[in-house]
């Protein structure tokens, strides 16, 4: 057991129903919410997101007049810190002498009303006014909201590095008509620039050095930062799934079949896709997870340890051989980065930090001995490892 172990396995407690539950993203990580000071008591969801853009002014108009970044938000109009999206004005529509720009968001809504609008005509035949009513409440939640908080400009020639906030910093870079979002992203050696509008948040793409020259001619500071000593940060979890206390039916079975033999440990860990009524079933952008196979695919993650009460795993034998446990992942079906690590709770196995998965039956050993006796965690951790010595069961291998 890793010396990490001890101090991670205390959010373990967070995450059972026995004493609070809470809901992770796919990530692992919980949802951050920006909390305006004013209460609003708003049920629609996009005029609760209007009043909570306005409360925060996470919210700006690019120097072409034509381009929009405002804070995403959930589904019930609250705003998620550090995730934007870029609304424009591209597609423009004539009926006589009068003409029209409607919006266009890169949410999964947008997009389909995006993708529809390239197909239409561009010029309006019937009354531009029922044209326009009828695309303007087809509008997705971050265009709806622009077109109530911003006026239309005339269209003007765009500035091509633009930052729109110090603190945290974000910043807009316009590279041949595309606007990338940049950022300082905590890595294991300090803040460093990285684009959130690629992929996968490369640190060396195109805007982030158009970025850097911008500031080396206004003899302005590169504001990243190295790190003097370890890297502090909150523990977030992996597994999202609350743990139920007692058991259900068939999370009981799952654990008679474990104890039989019957149902070993597979050589890959892949997530299950979770279903609609189910936490986290679509990815923090609304996109659906891929449902290809994520072995044939190579959406590893790395090798896992199960620890359970008498052994930890780290091997399976197969045919055999032995093998590695390894956890694979599902990416989302959109354009983000949104991934889908496996939970565990169709194996009993709770996901710490997709290396250490514990058993169930471990959690619930010491949560029982914690709440009869107040065991502490550390007492328990050397018990666990001194059995585990004494045993001679430190590492074994489940047959496939």
């Amino acid at each position: 057991m890793p010396e990490s172990f001890v101090s991670r396995c205390n959010t373990v407690a967070s995450n059972t129903s026995i004493l609070r539950g809470k809901k992770r993203n796919a990530k692992g990580k919980s949802s951050r919410r920006i909390v305006s000071s004013e209460t609003s008591y708003v049920t629609n969801p996009k005029q609760e997101y209007v009043h909570q853009l306005r409360s925060s002014k996470k919210m700006w108009q690019l120097s072409c007049a034509t381009k929009y970044i405002v804070a995403d938000c959930i589904s019930n109009g609250g705003l998620l810190a550090g995730t934007y999206q870029c609304v424009s004005r591209k597609h423009t529509f004539v009926c006589g002498q009068q003409s029209v720009s409607l919006l266009s968001c890169e949410c999964p809504a947008g997009l389909l009303q995006d993708q529809r609008l390239k197909a239409t005509k561009r010029e309006v035949t019937d009354s531009l006014a029922s044209f326009v009513h009828c695309e303007e409440s087809q509008y997705c939640i971050h265009a709806y909201a622009v077109s109530v908080l911003f006026r239309l400009s005339s269209p003007r020639v765009p500035v091509p590095v633009e930052e729109l906030e110090k603190n945290p910093l974000l910043v807009a870079v316009n590279v041949e008509g595309d606007m990338h979002l940049l950022h300082l992203k905590n890595t294991a050696k300090g803040k460093k620039l990285a684009c959130m509008t690629c992929r996968y948040g490369t640190k060396d793409c195109v805007a982030v050095e158009e970025y850097r020259s911008w500031l080396e001619e206004n003899e302005e500071e590169i504001p990243e930062t190295t790190k003097e000593g370890p890297r502090l940060s909150n523990f977030h979890c992996v597994s999202f799934k609350e743990i139920p206390n007692p058991l259900t039916p068939e999370l009981k079975r799952v654990s008679q079949e474990q104890e039989c033999g019957e149902r070993p440990f597979s050589q890959y860990l892949v997530p299950a896709i979770p279903t609609e009524s189910e936490p986290q079933h679509l990815c923090a952008h609304g996109f659906e997870w891929n449902g290809e196979d994520p072995v044939a695919n190579g959406w590893f993650v790395g090798n896992a340890t199960i620890y359970k009460e008498s052994c930890t795993i780290t091997h399976v034998s197969n045919s055999g051989n032995r093998e590695p446990i390894t956890l694979c992942f599902r990416p989302s079906t959109g354009p983000c980065r949104c991934h889908l690590f496996y939970d565990g709770q169709e194996d009993l196995l709770f996901n710490l930090n997709n290396r250490d998965l514990v058993h169930y039956r471990l959690l619930q050993s010491y949560l029982h001995l914690m709440t009869e006796s107040r065991n502490p965690l550390a007492a328990f951790h050397r018990a666990y490892t001194s059995t585990l010595i004494a045993m001679s069961q430190c590492h074994t291998d489940s047959i496939a």
